[in-house]
């Protein structure tokens, strides 16, 4: 009797045992599978420019108070008349409020521009001014975003109410929840077509490294 109790219960803890393993490699495994997917899938409400049917996708992870950033912006301005065509660039916001305390509310601005239309326009006027408003207190710089806003005819109170609902702030919590798939060792991180790649330092770089990718979709 006391034989077939010690059966049932090292039987029982096997189960268990066994059991719990599984369920951690499943998981481990899922985890792993929904980090590298949830980075590399761009969906509708990112902030893109370019071609949507691109078979060329740039995704940047932003800082805009990054002056990195400032001048990854100035080469992708300064090549995207001949790359507009080939490429969807995708926008993610990554800030690093520790060293770069304004940037988060700028991505939040962004954001919220995005439902009126002009989202993009505004992260340009953000990053492009960035020298003017990076060393201003915290209340002189939102105001700086928020007059650029107003140069580009969007509605500011629309659009501080909008910075503030949970849809922006819980975007920029996914984006910063890419980090350790990506990863992300700082700011402007660049991956195209699912491959992080070094920052190009100018537009001949950037042209280059486009038509490598367009090449390798075609095979």
């Amino acid at each position: 009797m006391k034989n077939t109790k010690l059966i049932i219960m090292l039987t029982a803890g096997l189960v268990l045992i066994v059991g719990v393993v599984l369920f951690q490699q499943t998981s481990a495994s899922s985890n792993a599978s929904a980090s590298s997917l949830d980075w590399q899938t761009v969906t509708d409400d990112e902030l893109s420019i370019g071609n949507p049917d691109a078979s060329v996708i740039i995704i940047e992870y932003v800082d805009l108070q990054c002056p990195a950033c400032y001048q990854f912006h100035q080469v992708l301005s300064s090549s995207w008349r001949i790359i507009k065509d080939d490429v969807k660039v995708v926008f993610r916001h990554y800030p690093l409020p520790h060293i770069h305390p304004h940037a988060t509310k700028a991505a939040e601005y962004v954001e919220a521009a995005k439902k009126q239309g002009k989202g993009y326009e505004l992260l340009d006027s953000i990053v492009s001014g960035q020298r003017s408003w990076e060393r201003k207190s915290q209340g002189q710089a939102f105001l700086t975003f928020e007059n650029y806003a107003k140069s580009l005819g969007l509605d500011v109170e629309k659009l501080k109410k909008d910075a503030a609902t949970s849809k922006v702030i819980d975007l920029g919590k996914r984006y910063l929840s890419h980090g350790d798939a990506v990863p992300i060792r700082g700011t402007p991180t660049i991956a195209i077509n699912g491959k992080v790649v070094p920052t190009p330092a100018d537009g001949k770089k950037l042209y280059s490294l486009v038509q490598e990718a367009k090449q390798a979709a075609r095979k």
